[in-house]
């Protein structure tokens, strides 16, 4: 497995559980002067792999073992119903729903169930940009997976 293809299956698998809300692979971390750049993309889960430590062999597969952090950013845009940090909040609460199943995404040889403890969520950003009409949460975990060499 590589790190693009578990990206994917995650992405796979939050898909339909946040329908109608776009979810797919983001680089990394952001800051709030790149918010600007996401919001044709709002409202949207971005799912991003933060680091990997805790790397140890596994022959069996001729690669290693690793401890990966990730994120979900749930970006909520105000409707007709709900303000932008309700939708935000509620596509946090899927994604750590998702996580408390344990989630294996596709892939359960090569990958544990979250570690329970590690799972957090929070707004990250609000307040000014609540004049677009768009709130951001996170979702962060850690999770320990089997890669093999490229």
């Amino acid at each position: 497995m590589s790190l693009p293809l578990l990206m994917a299956g995650m992405v796979d698998t939050l898909t339909p559980l946040l329908s109608p809300m776009k979810v797919k692979a983001h680089g990394g971390q952001f800051t709030e002067r790149e918010i600007a750049l996401l919001l044709g993309d709002s409202p949207a889960v971005l799912i991003a792999a933060l680091g990997l430590d805790s790397f140890g062999p596994n022959d069996e597969l001729n690669g290693y073992q690793t401890k990966g952090r990730f994120a979900a950013y749930c970006i909520g845009a105000a409707t007709a119903t709900e303000t932008s940090t309700e939708y935000a909040m509620a596509a946090a609460q899927t994604v750590i729903n998702a996580l408390l199943a344990d989630q294996t995404w596709g892939v359960p040889a090569l990958c544990q169930p979250p570690e329970l403890t590690s799972i957090a969520a929070e707004a990250v950003y609000s307040g000014h940009i609540n004049i677009l009409s768009v709130a951001i949460w996170v979702v962060t975990w850690t999770q320990n997976f089997e890669f093999t060499r490229v």
